[in-house]
């Protein structure tokens, strides 16, 4: 069994990596700041942290492998939730 502060520290590490590449991106490609007076780049940004809060929250629920096979499991969660949409 392993410890809930791994499931946490999965969750926190994948929300910086994605969020923090996210912003690090759009502000060397396209010159974005965050927070902005431009609704739209600032209504992006806020859809791209809430799209990787959700991901990290499904890695962070796979503590008990790997860091990478987390990642992975993710992903698989996140696939078939969106099945589970588009089928119904």
């Amino acid at each position: 069994m392993s410890s809930p502060a791994t499931g946490s520290f999965y969750s926190v590490a994948t929300f910086i990596a994605i969020a923090g590449a996210f912003t690090f991106a759009m502000h060397a490609l396209l010159g974005w700041e965050f927070p902005s007076e431009n609704r739209a780049r600032t209504t992006v940004t806020i859809l791209v942290y809430c799209a990787a809060g959700l991901y990290a929250m499904k890695v962070g629920r796979h503590r008990d492998v790997t860091f990478l096979e987390a990642l992975r499991r993710g992903a698989i969660d996140i696939g078939r939730a969106i099945k589970g949409l588009v089928m119904r």
